[in-house]
């Protein structure tokens, strides 16, 4: 803890943009703001999990689209507004679980339809309010099949939103990954558990935020590394035990430097003395910031 308290901060995390100094954890966006853990955006703001995008606002999970507004969990969408788990669709409007459509409003559960309302193909003669619109969606969905989960190209899955994966086991908005359990937000991921945000990485347990890291167990914000254990803002480093906002280095305990026997030797004396207390792996690192000040004061006080 106080290792911690002594050791600086990332204000943000940002590697090669242009014009998106307020983003954060963000790559190659060009004239974007607000958004977080996006890449390869122009022109997009208020986001979450953008990618290959143009002129897209309060968006999440939305992937090679453009001039979309309100999407969630949306793929190749152009001129889109409140569309959910939506892909190929083109000037759409309030629509979910939409393949291949263009110009439908209120519809659910199409496939490759044009010119439809509410799932018709004749608009209705009389005009409705916008809350009109949205109270006949709503019940619209409650009405028409819907996928228990939006997999594609998987094999021995079990989880939602997973692409391109296999022998993945409750496991959630994946994609290119293998061998994984009890994941979150990960791409191109093999032989990790409970990791949330891991990018082209393998054999982590117990990791946030975790780019092109391996062998890793309980580390936070550690990018391009391996064999980290306890670890916090640690990159391009390996071999590293307890350490705090280190870069470029190896063989470190709490931030102090030793040789390759002594690093083992006591590396393995500290985990002997950890298990013999129970107290291995039964606590992640934790936070140095006030309860208060955190977002799970916001959420549970709700």
């Amino acid at each position: 803890m106080e290792l911690q308290r002594s050791q600086p901060r990332l204000g943000l995390g940002t590697l090669v943009n242009e014009n998106s100094r307020y983003t954060n954890f963000t790559d190659r966006c060009k004239n974007c703001y607000l958004l977080t853990n996006a890449w390869n955006n122009e022109d997009c703001m208020h986001g979450r999990s953008i990618s290959f995008s143009k002129d897209c606002v309060d968006c999440e999970k939305v992937t090679k689209s453009t001039l979309c507004y309100e999407c969630i969990d949306c793929i190749n969408c152009y001129n889109c507004n409140s569309l959910q788990e939506c892909e190929d669709c083109t000037d759409c409007t309030l629509g979910y679980d939409l393949k291949g459509c263009k110009n439908c409003y209120g519809c659910v559960g199409l496939r490759h339809k044009e010119n439809c309302i509410f799932n018709k193909p004749v608009p209705p003669n009389e005009s409705i309010s916008r809350q009109q619109a949205i109270e006949i969606f709503e019940e619209l969905k409650t009405k028409t099949p819907r996928l228990y989960a939006n997999n594609q190209n998987v094999e021995n899955v079990t989880g939602d939103l997973l692409r391109n994966s296999k022998n993945l086991q409750n496991c959630f908005i994946m994609e290119g990954c293998q061998d994984c359990s009890h994941c979150l937000e990960c791409v191109e991921v093999t032989d990790t558990l409970d990791t949330e945000f891991c990018e082209y990485g393998g054999f982590n347990y117990e990791c946030l935020s975790a780019w092109k890291l391996r062998s890793s167990n309980y580390c936070s914000f550690c990018w391009e590394s391996s064999d980290l254990e306890y670890c916090e803002h640690v990159f391009r480093s390996n071999h590293c035990f307890g350490c705090v906002f280190l870069n470029h280095k190896e063989y470190h305990i709490l931030n102090q430097p030793c040789s390759r026997e002594e690093y083992f030797r006591l590396k393995n004396r500290i985990l002997d003395k950890l298990k013999a207390d129970g107290a291995y792996g039964k606590k992640f690192l934790p936070s140095i910031y006030p309860y208060e000040d955190t977002i799970a004061n916001d959420v549970w006080s709700k």
